[in-house]
């Protein structure tokens, strides 16, 4: 899949989801105008991202779900040429997280939040999940904080 700029509007994007802000600056409101059921869209679910979860974000994983609503966002434009597969693969993207839990967390109660457990040890589970489904990881009682796996590149 090839990633393309799309201008101002991504750090317009970014800046709505990560921070709930709504102001318009004056140098992206040409953008803005442009695509305005993109952005009210995007902050409209920004504003409903649940406090209490994205607390227990680190701040990678954060920003990993910015730029990844931030697609989705695009994806839903008709300006933008998308196929159905590569819709489909941006809405379904998973990631490998590393979750600090309580000792009484159960593997089944991850499970059912979406989680494909990996290892456990000493209070950290890792597994893939579904980034649509990291709020709902984040919202069991037994998750102390989320983190998403660093992308190691060589040298």
């Amino acid at each position: 899949m090839i990633f393309v700029t799309k201008s101002f509007f991504g750090v317009a994007g970014l800046c709505a989801m990560v921070l709930g802000c709504a102001t318009t600056k004056s140098s992206d409101a040409h953008e803005r105008s442009d695509h305005p059921a993109i952005v009210r869209y995007c902050i409209d679910h920004a504003r409903t991202v649940n406090q209490d979860a994205s607390a227990k974000f680190t701040q990678n994983l954060a920003q990993a779900l910015a730029v990844w609503r931030t697609e989705v966002c695009y994806t839903l434009s008709s300006e933008y040429e998308y196929s159905e597969r590569e819709r489909a693969e941006i809405r379904a993207r998973r990631a490998t997280v590393l979750v600090k839990v309580t000792s009484t967390a159960q593997r089944s109660a991850l499970a059912a939040a979406g989680l494909s457990p990996g290892f456990s040890a000493n209070g950290v589970v890792s597994g893939g999940i579904a980034l649509r489904d990291v709020e709902r990881l984040a919202a069991v009682p037994e998750v102390i904080q989320i983190e998403i796996e660093p992308k190691v590149h060589p040298l």
